[in-house]
């Protein structure tokens, strides 16, 4: 087992992954399925066992819900915020939910081929096919077909990256990845039977919070922002850069950002963050 999944090991040498233990709910779905599944192969016996067990307890759903992030208080103390301003709740942003158990019917898939991309569209970095990261369906959150000004015609993006263990995305333009536009017919062609999928919670807030430049004398409009900017993966609003940036850099065709563990395998440099464009994406650690 690799070294990505030690800190596990050790856990669970401790017995920490029982029950209801908070070291269950840091993990997305799709991280955590991996790490149990290389604990049911390890070559130390107590450790496959616990893995036997907690892959019985997730496939059974006696497990309790392993993955809330962004968790459903930031969420509402975003609303609870947005909503004391007394201004009009006339814009959006979308928290991304990672799930627990994969949905395969589910259109807001990470790290799963879209089948609807054909061997001639698949995109690719130096003569080699690129690896899912993420699907954005506009069904889902409307708001983005608005950012990005596609018509009718495309329903949803499928963003690439070279390699999702292994890559250079760190900067745009980069060629490490691609936007791929999705019609209706080949969403609904579905995804692979791996990775994870997430859902998006609409999260209603006066345009003003998206405003840098708009005046906030007692400091309740940045109060929101900060809740924005702590939220770990979520789609619209403006780019929480993780290095230095013009205020208003890629706020124009910015769609969403999360963190790399809420995607199977992606590697942002460790800790990073992933940004997604209406034509690029990157990552920033």
């Amino acid at each position: 087992m690799g070294s990505r999944s030690e800190p596990i090991v050790t856990q669970l040498r401790a017995g920490a992954l029982v029950g209801h233990d908070e070291t269950l709910v840091r993990f997305p779905a799709a991280k955590l399925g991996a790490w149990i599944e290389a604990l049911r192969d390890h070559p130390d016996p107590a450790v496959r066992a616990r893995g036997e067990e907690l892959h019985a307890r997730m496939t059974t759903g006696a497990t309790p819900p392993i993955v809330e992030w962004p968790r459903p208080a930031e969420i509402e103390a975003i609303r609870a915020r947005a909503e004391a301003l007394g201004l009009p709740l006339d814009a959006a942003i979308y928290a991304l939910v990672p799930r627990r158990v994969l949905d395969p019917a589910s259109t807001l898939r990470t790290a799963s081929s879209p089948k609807g991309i054909t061997k001639k569209a698949w995109p690719k970095c130096k003569s080699e096919p690129m690896e899912h990261v993420i699907t954005l369906d506009y069904a889902a959150m409307p708001e983005l077909r608005e950012r990005t000004g596609h018509g009718e015609d495309v329903r949803a993006l499928a963003v690439f990256v070279s390699k999702r263990e292994e890559n250079c995305a760190w900067e745009r333009d980069s060629g490490e990845t691609a936007v791929v536009l999705l019609s209706e017919a080949a969403l609904a062609k579905g995804h692979g039977d791996d990775g994870g999928c997430y859902e998006a919670v609409r999260i209603a807030i006066p345009s003003v919070v998206l405003d840098p430049y708009a005046d906030d004398e007692d400091g309740r409009i940045e109060a929101i922002r900060d809740l924005i900017r702590d939220l770990r993966a979520r789609a619209l609003g403006r780019p929480g850069w993780l290095q230095t940036h013009d205020e208003d850099d890629g706020a124009a065709d910015f769609l969403a950002q999360f963190d790399e563990d809420l995607v199977e395998d992606l590697n942002c440099g460790g800790d990073g963050r992933f940004y997604v464009f209406a034509k690029d994406a990157f990552w920033e650690c």
